[in-house]
């Protein structure tokens, strides 16, 4: 068994992520006030709402947010904060599931326009066709936010369709542990930032896994591998009077793992 976790990248362009980013951070800050939620220094002091967000300008901005700035009513639709940063920017929403199972969506607008899905249970087959067909590649619901150089006939025979009973020949196990290098190398997005979540959830490893508590502030981190700088933006905030309402994003047994 492997792990679960996801993330948001976010298209700005190649040398507007410093812009961005600006905007992202003032679109967070005051939805959160308008929610009467107030910036803190450390999680553990009552955050409600985190959001981690890093740019190594590449025209993606990689993001991530555990809580939520509205009240548990309204964000228990777990794609509101979704919908709302694709009305800003186009998005793609990451998931992987057991370290072999991997789904990307395309949001623009408040809506999920294209989707694949790397593989399903078992040996990569569904019962229908049908439902094998939604998760199909499709080269136009993803072409604008490719990398320079890669064309259909590349997409295409990077992302394999899914099986289903009718396909021809034997089942066939996919080979998975590629799937987030090719999807950085078909989207130009930093390798390196793959695992980089608030929440990463190993098997057997309780509520948060392996990434604890996020550092609140503007800072530069560097890639163990290459070298490379990576530019860290990361907040707390928390409802003074959360009652029922919020949750928070941390709690002492955290500290126990």
């Amino acid at each position: 068994m492997g792990s679960d976790y996801g993330f948001t990248k976010i298209w700005v362009g190649k040398g507007k992520t410093a812009a961005a980013r600006n905007q992202l951070i003032s679109f967070f800050d005051n939805q959160c006030r308008m929610h009467d939620m107030a910036p803190v220094e450390r999680e553990d002091e009552g955050a409600h709402f985190t959001f981690l967000m890093a740019d190594a300008d590449t025209g993606w901005l990689h993001f991530d947010s555990l809580g939520h700035y509205a009240s548990w009513d309204r964000s228990r639709n777990e794609n509101l904060l979704t919908a709302a940063l694709s009305r800003l920017f186009p998005i793609i929403r990451y998931y992987c599931s057991d370290d072999a199972a991997y789904t990307i969506e395309r949001w623009k607008d408040g809506k999920v326009l294209s989707k694949y899905r790397s593989a399903a249970e078992g040996p990569n087959l569904y019962d229908h066709p049908e439902k094998a067909k939604e998760w199909d590649p499709l080269f136009a619901g993803w072409k604008d936010l490719l990398s320079a150089g890669i064309n259909e006939k590349e997409f295409l025979k990077s992302l394999p369709k899914l099986r289903h009973k009718d396909t021809p020949g034997p089942p066939v196990y996919q080979t998975y542990n590629h799937f987030p290098t090719t999807f950085a190398r078909l989207f130009g997005w930093e390798k390196e930032l793959n695992g980089t979540c608030i929440a990463f959830n190993p098997e057997g490893m309780p509520g948060r896994g392996y990434l604890s508590k996020v550092i609140a502030g503007d800072y530069t981190d560097t890639f163990e591998d290459n070298g490379g700088k990576v530019i860290i933006h990361a907040r707390h905030y928390a409802h003074p009077n959360p009652g029922k309402n919020y949750y928070p994003t941390w709690d002492e047994d955290m500290d126990k793992w």
